[in-house]
């Protein structure tokens, strides 16, 4: 991964950490912390949020270069 997509999933992640649903988006009805956000136009990361644990979980990063 290039210094610059790095440096952008990091950035989206310090803002999910901040607030999990601000800019996000549910990755489908059933189960609203099931979540997914862009990280610049480098790709998508998708995560779980755990309110009781005050815990964001990533599961999946997608890279497209």
């Amino acid at each position: 991964m290039p210094a610059a997509a790095y440096i952008a999933l990091v950035e989206r992640l310090v803002a999910v950490k901040r607030d999990p649903y601000a800019d996000t988006f549910a990755d489908t009805l059933d189960d609203p912390a099931l979540r997914s956000a862009d990280f610049g136009e480098y790709g998508l990361v998708a995560f779980y949020v755990d309110n009781g644990e005050r815990r964001v979980t990533v599961y999946n990063v997608t890279w497209t270069g």
